[in-house]
């Protein structure tokens, strides 16, 4: 007695294509995600500091050969120069000023968080949307 079946090929064909998913569109979903975070702390950003708003980026899209990606958005090493003013905003400085009494300063201390909290759902939405029509792509 023998058992006979058919399409084992396709199959695993088809689970080799959904492995190399994350390795494909892993960048590309987080590249989205994080477009709608740097929107959001475009809009944000306190007005006090010029033009370093502007000068926001998305600072890198990295992978690993396991599928997983991540990146990171804002102020980073690429854009610190002209954009540090805003993370003294968000972190809080003293003042010494002509008194030099150090006045500590935290008028728009936490920015970068209230932006990050307003935005998750939203991205983390993109990112699976992002996920989930490349899977489709797969399957059909």
């Amino acid at each position: 007695m023998s058992i006979e079946i058919d399409g084992i090929g396709d199959l695993t064909t088809t689970l080799d294509n959904l492995g190399k998913v994350g390795q494909k569109v892993g960048k590309k979903a987080i590249k989205e995600g994080l477009k709608i975070a740097l929107e959001q702390q475009k809009k944000d950003a306190p007005r006090d500091t010029g033009k370093s708003r502007d000068n926001l980026m998305i600072q890198y899209v990295k992978s690993n050969n396991h599928g997983s990606a991540w990146g990171a958005c804002g102020i980073g090493t690429k854009n610190w120069e002209s954009t540090k003013s805003l993370w003294f905003q968000n972190y809080g400085y003293e003042n010494h000023g002509l008194n030099f009494s150090g006045q500590k300063i935290t008028t728009h201390v936490g920015w970068m968080d209230k932006v990050m909290k307003q935005v998750e759902s939203k991205s983390r939405k993109v990112i699976l949307d992002t996920l989930k029509s490349e899977i489709d792509k797969v399957l059909k």
